[in-house]
């Protein structure tokens, strides 16, 4: 009995957690912009959305997460992330 009771609550306890997970979606336009980052010289630089550093990506543990990618670049590009920051 105390068994099959604790299936059910494991069970029932992973339910939970898969119905607290989001899907969190992003549309990112990767793009040429022009920057100016030390005060003197302009330049043409890559960014997101318009904005240089890339937008944050913010998901918790189990979300669903999906990017949404349209290259606005005159030549085929990829895109990867360096290391993960957790609090």
């Amino acid at each position: 009995m105390f068994r099959l009771s604790l299936g059910f609550t494991l069970v029932a306890i992973e339910l939970v957690l898969l119905a607290q997970a989001a899907r969190v979606v992003h549309d990112w336009d990767i793009g040429y912009l022009t920057v100016n980052r030390d005060g003197y010289t302009t330049r043409r630089a890559i960014g997101v959305n318009g904005q240089l550093p890339f937008p944050p990506v913010y998901a918790t543990k189990g979300d669903t997460l999906v990017i949404n990618v349209h290259n606005s670049l005159d030549l085929p590009t990829s895109i990867h992330a360096h290391g993960i920051f957790q609090k």
